[in-house]
C-alpha cells in the first residue's frame, strides 16, 4: 500500500512539475497583437480567433485583438490585400497585389525590437489558410480526427 501512494504522489509530482515548468518559460514572452481590419469578413475574423487561439495553446500567452489604423508593437497582422494599414511595406504591398484568389504570404518584418508578422491572402480563405499554415510553423498538427497540440510550450 506505501508503495502504491509513493509511485502515485512521485507521478503526481512529475505531472505538476512538467506543467508549471513551461508556464513559466513562456511568460517571459513578449506580448503579441492581432490586428485585424475594421470591417473584417467573417472569415477574416475567424482567421485571427484561430491564430490567437493557437498562440496561447503553445505560447500560454493569449494575444490582444485590435483594430487600430497603425500598428503597435510587437504584433501579428492578419489583414487582405484589400486591408492593409499604414505602416505596411511596400515589398508587402506588392506582394499582395500579385497573389490570386486562395492564396497568401506570410512575411517577417524587423523594426529594431519589433518584430511583424504579416499573414496577407489573396482574399478572405486565403487569409485563413495562412493562419493554418503559422499554426503548422508553432508545431499543430491537423488530421482528420482532430487538431494535435503539443504540451511543452514555446516561446514567442
Amino acid at each position: 500500500m506505501n508503495v502504491r501512494r509513493s509511485t502515485l504522489c512521485l507521478s503526481a509530482a512529475v505531472l505538476i512539475s512538467a506543467v508549471l515548468a513551461p508556464t513559466a518559460f513562456a511568460e517571459e514572452s513578449p506580448a503579441v497583437t492581432i490586428v485585424t481590419a475594421a470591417g473584417a469578413s467573417p472569415l477574416e475574423t475567424l482567421a485571427s480567433r484561430e491564430l490567437r487561439r493557437y498562440v496561447y495553446l503553445r505560447t500560454g500567452r493569449l494575444p490582444t485583438v485590435s483594430v487600430p489604423g497603425a500598428l503597435p508593437g510587437g504584433d501579428v497582422v492578419v489583414v487582405r490585400k484589400d486591408h492593409l494599414p499604414a505602416g505596411a511595406a511596400e515589398e508587402i504591398r506588392a506582394a499582395a497585389q500579385s497573389l490570386a484568389p486562395q492564396q497568401y504570404i506570410l512575411k517577417t518584418l524587423a523594426a529594431g525590437p519589433r518584430k511583424t508578422l504579416w499573414i496577407v491572402g489573396g482574399d478572405d480563405p486565403g487569409v485563413l489558410y495562412g493562419v493554418y499554415r503559422v499554426a503548422e510553423r508553432l508545431g499543430v498538427r491537423f488530421y482528420l480526427h482532430g487538431d494535435t497540440v503539443p504540451d511543452v510550450r514555446i516561446a514567442w
